[in-house]
């Protein structure tokens, strides 16, 4: 309960997540595994497990980071709704 309190609080003030592989992010300290989902090892022995890994967490990064700009882009047009509304209020 603690955990999932931290994690809330810390999206709330905007922390951003911190990519730790391809299916694992990391925020106000705690490590959170995507449910369901299983990406290979960035410190397998296999070369091309390796590079898959790389390229899984780069498609995880790019995810969340499309996820950040959108709730930043949410964020401005409920900003400019509230505008209108206040200035059509206004005018009333």
């Amino acid at each position: 309960m603690f955990t999932e309190t931290l994690v809330l609080i810390a999206l709330a003030f905007g922390q951003t997540p911190t990519i730790v592989d391809g299916d694992t992010i990391k925020l106000a300290g705690v490590r959170i595994r995507l449910v369901d989902y299983d990406s290979p090892e960035l410190h397998a022995r296999c070369p091309r497990e390796r590079a898959l890994a790389w390229q899984a967490r780069r498609e995880l990064q790019a995810i969340v980071d499309f996820g950040r700009s959108r709730l930043a882009q949410d964020e401005l047009q409920a900003d400019a709704v509230c505008v209108c509304q206040q200035l059509w209020s206004c005018v009333c």
